[in-house]
């Protein structure tokens, strides 16, 4: 039975129940009177009798109905594979395992009117550079009409994206050298592991805890610090995250730390459509959390993404920086994780300020609401500016000099020259002799400088080398729950097996050193015998 005979005979009861006769109305409908008498009697249609059988509910394909009209409107109407699929997690949500028949579809589409196929329009790959800015006034569209409908709330918007960074990463870039020469080579670490970091925050100008992706099968507790940053520790073989990554970032991270207040009030989550974030999983955990799932335009998230726009800029600056001294010694993997973690926290709490992410938003157009932001940011064009070098003042005169010199033990020649102007003009004729005294002074100190600092810094990177390539003891860390990523307390203890195990091979050892010293002591008269008299 079709929607339209439906039609006929829900007006037709309206009637009888007005007092009109039945076969009266359903003449007057169109429809049949036992149909009409059946229904009035508390009969029910064949769609309703016949919905206990249903795999879904009437209540999940209406679900499932709105994910459709929802996709269709984010430019990314799904295929009949695509929202069985999607079925099929709302089905695991009820505890059942089993999977859809290929022809389920066409049962949803006929249960479900408002749904229908249609073909879709794709976008020639010739005209993808010439609507670039089609595409993003779309997304700013679609961005400020899930705001308006669902009334987002300032800080409900909240964009991930993820970081990655080498373990030995070191500042490169321009450097100075000699002029002879038209580039400078630099020593690069050993250390070529990546890492990847998922990073997110909100338009209210505050980050969600980091999550840390290591290179490898499991999480081991020598790859951590003594002092540990409060984030979130996973591993995956390539060091990036996957599926099974991203959904556990959404349930442990995303939902409880952006909760709003009530239950009704929505949330934004902007992403790149990068295939982990495209999952049904993370699609339907999003729809049944009332979080609307906005990608952004491809090739475009330079302008568009909050996070690209107004923290990972200075992050990477800040984690550079501080390993700009790496490239000067090797070192092992365990050390140079905890010297990664070490370095990216310092970097993380420089740039993940409110000030960073705020400016974030607001570049990026997407709070407050400004497309212009986007399609005219001056990251897109880049206008040749004049600015003018810094000129260097020139010195003041001899007397000024001497009127505001304040005499100070000198630690370099500038210093010593810098006082000694004051007297260049008192004595014409020792001029040159004092001049000379000064110049070798100065030398002297330079020199003194120099030795030191030498010193200080191969004394350092010696430690820090002497350091990094102590072994250290392997131990797994063991998530306390299944299915979840590590936290503090497991790492915590898997370090301290760890260090406990250090101790036991440190012992042993001592013990297997001792017992080769003492098998010496006691052959040593036998060798010496036998070196007297070979024979």
């Amino acid at each position: 039975m079709g929607p339209d005979e439906e039609y006929l005979i829900a007006k037709s009861l309206e009637e009888v129940r007005r007092g009109e006769r039945v076969e009266d109305s359903a003449a007057a409908w169109g429809t049949s009177a036992t149909t009409v008498r059946r229904r009035r009697d508390g009969g029910l249609s064949m769609q309703e009798a016949l919905e206990p059988y249903q795999r879904l509910s009437k209540d999940d394909e209406r679900f499932v109905a709105e994910w459709i009209c929802e996709e269709e409107d984010a430019g990314r109407a799904p295929n009949k594979a695509q929202v069985r699929r999607f079925a099929e997690v709302v089905l695991q949500s009820h505890g059942n395992e089993e999977t859809l028949g290929i022809h389920w579809t066409d049962g949803f589409l006929h249960r479900n009117p408002d749904i229908k196929t249609k073909l879709a329009r794709q976008l020639d790959s010739s005209r993808a550079k010439d609507t670039q800015e089609d595409a993003l006034h779309r997304y700013h569209n679609a961005l400020k009409r899930v705001i308006l409908k669902k009334k987002i709330k300032p800080g409900r918007i909240t964009n991930m994206d993820e970081c990655g960074v080498q373990e030995g990463e070191s500042r490169g870039g321009k450097v100075l050298g000699s002029a002879l020469k038209g580039h400078a080579e630099l020593k690069k670490s050993e250390g070529t592991n990546w890492a990847s970091i998922l990073e997110a925050a909100t338009s209210a100008g505050e980050s969600l805890t980091s999550l840390v992706i290591f290179k490898g099968i499991t999480l081991q507790g020598q790859w951590f610090p003594d002092i540990i940053p409060p984030w979130k520790y996973d591993s995956s073989p390539s060091g990036w995250s996957n599926a099974r990554i991203a959904l556990r970032w959404l349930r442990e991270v995303y939902l409880p730390e952006t909760k709003p207040p009530k239950a009704t009030d929505g949330r934004i989550l902007l992403v790149d459509e990068h295939v982990t974030h495209e999952s049904v999983q993370f699609q339907y955990e999003c729809k049944i959390n009332n979080v609307a799932l906005i990608y952004l335009p491809p090739h475009s998230t330079h302008v568009s993404q909050p996070l690209d726009v107004g923290v990972f800029s200075p992050l990477k600056m800040a984690y550079r920086e501080r390993t700009k001294g790496w490239q000067s010694y090797d070192t092992s993997a365990p050390r140079m994780k905890q010297r990664f973690l070490e370095a990216y926290a310092h970097a993380h709490g420089e740039a993940f300020t409110w000030k960073n992410i705020h400016s974030g938003f607001r570049h990026a157009g997407v709070w407050p609401l400004d497309v212009n932001k986007i399609v005219k940011n001056p990251r897109v064009v880049h206008p040749e500016l004049d600015i003018p070098r810094p000129v260097t003042p020139m010195e003041g005169s001899p007397s000024k000099l001497r009127d505001e010199l304040t005499f100070f033990t000198p630690k370099k020649s500038q210093d010593l020259k810098k006082q000694s102007k004051c007297f260049l003009f008192e004595d014409v004729g020792g001029k040159r002799s004092y001049r000379a005294f000064v110049g070798k002074a100065g030398k002297a100190l330079d020199q003194d400088a120099e030795v030191i600092t030498a010193l200080k810094l191969e004394n350092q990177l010696l430690r820090e080398e002497n350091e990094s390539l102590k072994p250290i003891a392997k131990k797994k860390v063991k998530p306390s729950a299944e299915d979840s990523f590590a936290n503090i307390q497991d790492i915590y203890r898997a370090q301290r097996e760890a260090k406990q195990q250090q101790a036991k091979l440190v012992e042993d050892h001592k013990a297997q050193i001792a017992l080769e010293k003492q098998d010496l002591l006691e052959s040593a008269p036998a060798v010496l015998q036998h070196m007297r008299d070979p024979s």
